[in-house]
């Protein structure tokens, strides 16, 4: 074995895997990536062979499927609880129109319409539908019309855990869906963009 054959610190190992040095330390404890540490080291200096870190990488990708760094959140197809079932259209139109909005905050990876909309009807849980999408977090939403009422409930979920990160509800009149659209696609970007930040801050802690 050669030098070349060696990542000779935690730097050298992030590089390699193309993650940060926070995630690298983070697989090491969750998933097992293989990371040596040189006995008597003062400082517990690591090290890692390459050859294993090809091997447990392509083991990953076969069984795990790591999600990217880059933040991303995938919308969701809305569903209708009115009584009729009969807002398909407005359910559509307020999904595609956050996802319109999305694309447009920086380092935010957002699947297209075809994608996330592909899992409508689906019985699939959170998990699952973030492992296929390779997602970070999904938007959830729903309808709910009664006469010119509307009641409108966003939900944006952690799709490595499926829990909850932030849940609202918003009611206004049919006639106003274009500033209710507006206000509820205001809302989430708020939202998303105070995760991003709070991740930003995570990693340079």
């Amino acid at each position: 074995m050669t030098k070349l054959d060696i990542l000779d610190s935690w730097k050298e190992i992030s590089a390699y895997i193309g993650r940060s040095e926070k995630t690298c330390r983070r697989f090491e404890l969750d998933l097992g990536l293989p990371v040596h540490r040189y006995e008597n080291s003062p400082r517990a200096r690591v090290f890692a062979i390459k050859s294993e870190i090809d091997h447990w990488m392509q083991k990953i990708l076969d069984k795990e499927r790591i999600v990217p760094d880059v933040p991303s959140v995938a919308v969701l197809p809305f569903k209708d609880f009115s009584p009729k079932r009969d807002q398909e259209h407005l359910c559509d139109g307020l999904a595609e129109e956050l996802i319109n909005r999305l694309t447009y905050i920086e380092n935010l990876k957002v699947p297209a319409r075809t994608s996330s909309f592909s899992f409508n009807g689906d019985v699939l849980d959170i998990q699952e539908i973030g492992e296929k999408l390779n997602v970070h977090n999904v938007i959830e939403g729903s309808i709910q019309k009664d006469g010119r009422k509307l009641r409108i409930t966003i939900q944006l979920i952690n799709a490595s855990d499926g829990y909850h990160i932030w849940s609202e509800k918003f009611e206004g009149d049919i006639r106003d869906i274009f500033a209710l659209q507006d206000k509820i696609a205001l809302a989430v970007v708020q939202r998303l963009k105070l995760n991003l930040k709070d991740r930003a801050m995570e990693e340079i802690q």
